[in-house]
């Protein structure tokens, strides 16, 4: 997932508005109550009497996993969050960008809640901190929006497609979601993509165009395949279709498996055309997608934007032929 320029520029706004606010113009507000009403708050006069240190500087921080299957996309949004606001002018004061890594070597390259909690603590705890890119993983989003939601900063991420972090979805989401992620009161967290149960939806629904009426769902376990997973099977099973996996809904696999033909025998058994898997790249999906294929020659397989990258589609081979893929994103 890339974060384009509208999503980097929109940040600029943000800081624009919140500088362009401070009391007295002397020193760079600290997730202002101005910056957070930005990004969705109208209970933000909690934040009102926050101002930061510096009369000269304001910091952005972006915390997305540097390493692992996700590098690729996390180095270019990296790289458009550099060009376009390190460096740049807000009235008196300059933006320094300070780039983290939620990734770590023990999770295999994939984010770490311990690592992204640290994160999320360095930012809250420097005064000059203003905003907060990421995060990448809605798992990883859900650990620090209260860390920055109670130190009033704002949080932008260009990747987060779960609901349950802005809003209830019947079946899709846990109770106490969203509310539960914001201490405060206020809402500090946005995103410029669209969420999973449009995301689920649709793929359910090209799925059931091609023909597609016994479904199995799969996913990794983590926030954002469970519930990209529950959004694809019950919407499947609202528009006729047949969804064989446990509970009617997603069923999860274990990630750290090096073998998946039991469950390729469990697919075929069930009689299911069509398998969704709701899961990243980095969740050992390139070996599931070989075992499931070779226990069933002709499944067709259904992948979400987790996947939807060459890493994966290198690691899979031959088996990621034929694979329909989705991208929560407009058409352009």
């Amino acid at each position: 997932m890339k974060l384009n320029k509208i999503g980097a520029l929109a940040a600029v706004s943000i800081l624009a508005f919140a500088a362009c606010s401070s009391s007295g113009g002397s020193a760079a507000p600290s997730g202002s109550a101005a910056a957070s009403g930005a990004a969705g708050s109208n209970k933000a006069t909690v934040c009102k009497d926050k101002v930061g240190k510096s009369t000269t500087e304001i910091h952005v921080y972006s915390s997305l996993p540097l390493q692992g299957t996700s590098l690729p996309q996390s180095t270019s949004i990296v790289n458009a969050v550099k060009e376009t606001l390190d460096g740049q002018k807000i009235g008196n004061f300059t933006i320094k960008y300070i780039s983290l890594d939620d990734a770590s070597a023990a999770k295999g390259g994939d984010w770490d809640p311990t690592v992204e909690q640290a994160n999320a603590n360095t930012a809250a705890n420097d005064p000059d901190a203003m905003v907060y890119i990421g995060t990448y993983n809605s798992g990883a989003a859900k650990l620090s929006i209260p860390i920055l939601n109670g130190a009033c900063l704002v949080m932008i991420s260009p990747a987060n497609t779960y609901p349950g972090l802005t809003k209830a979805v019947d079946g899709v989401t846990t109770p106490g979601e969203p509310e539960s992620y914001y201490p405060n009161g206020y809402r500090n967290y946005s995103r410029n993509v669209n969420t999973d149960d449009a995301q689920g939806a649709a793929s359910s629904e090209w799925a059931f165009s091609l023909g597609k009426k016994t479904a199995f769902v799969i996913d990794d376990g983590q926030t954002y395949g469970q519930g990209i997973g529950r959004a694809w099977a019950q919407h499947f099973g609202k528009i006729g279709g047949k969804v064989v996996s446990a509970n009617a809904g997603s069923e999860s696999y274990d990630p750290k498996s090096t073998d998946y033909s039991a469950l390729a025998q469990k697919i075929k058994a069930s009689g299911a055309d069509v398998v969704f898997v709701g899961a990243i790249t980095g969740q050992g999906t390139p070996k599931l997608w070989k075992d499931i294929v070779a226990g069933n020659p002709g499944i067709t397989m259904f992948g979400p934007d987790g996947v939807n990258e060459k890493t994966w589609a290198t690691g899979a081979g031959s088996a990621a032929k034929g694979t329909y893929l989705t991208f929560g994103g407009v058409d352009i």
